[in-house]
């Protein structure tokens, strides 16, 4: 995993919620705000947590619209 894909998940798990904690709470663009990535950067990132089955993403118009962490370490 690298530092962006590091970042990213840093971030999803912040954003979790404390009652369902694989519920991300915040849309995916504050996310992305969040970690300063280009979109191309935070896609990658997406696409490598999800290829580890840390995560499982329904994607949107150019941008992953709602993730559900699978396994948080």
């Amino acid at each position: 995993m690298n530092s962006d894909t590091k970042l990213v998940f840093q971030l999803l798990e912040k954003n979790a919620s404390s009652e369902r904690p694989t519920n991300i709470t915040c849309d995916t663009s504050d996310i992305l705000q969040q970690s300063g990535l280009s979109i191309a950067n935070f896609n990658k990132a997406i696409s490598e947590l999800n290829e580890l089955n840390i995560i499982n993403i329904t994607p949107g118009n150019n941008i992953v619209a709602d993730i559900e962490l699978l396994r948080i370490d």
